[in-house]
């Protein structure tokens, strides 16, 4: 997901609304949208954790005839998630600086 983010601009987004505004109020939406994906995905993150941590302390196991530790299929979806976030505030901020210089 992270890699999506970074590289992929665009790659989620209707912007039926967005292509009859200002370039300056566009990235100013883009900014918001993007910090509040960011607080989603941290807060899905943060929960991955905290779920990987109790899985890890309580020793919990998958079903089947090779069971292995659950904590580690979920740390991955933790890291992801955190990583996501992070791409998301790099993105925010970019159309913030992007929304500075045009009004400059």
């Amino acid at each position: 997901m992270a890699w999506l983010v970074n590289r992929a601009e665009g790659h989620v987004r209707i912007d039926v609304v967005l292509m009859h505004l200002r370039p300056q109020t566009t990235h100013m939406v883009d900014a918001i949208v993007a910090f509040a994906v960011a607080a989603m995905c941290a807060i899905a993150g943060w929960y991955a954790g905290a779920t990987t941590i109790d899985h890890a302390a309580r020793g919990v196991e998958t079903y089947g005839i090779y069971p292995i530790p659950k904590w580690l299929l979920i740390v991955v979806i933790a890291v992801g998630f955190s990583f996501t976030a992070i791409e998301f505030v790099r993105k925010g901020v970019k159309h913030l600086t992007a929304r500075r210089e045009i009004g400059a």
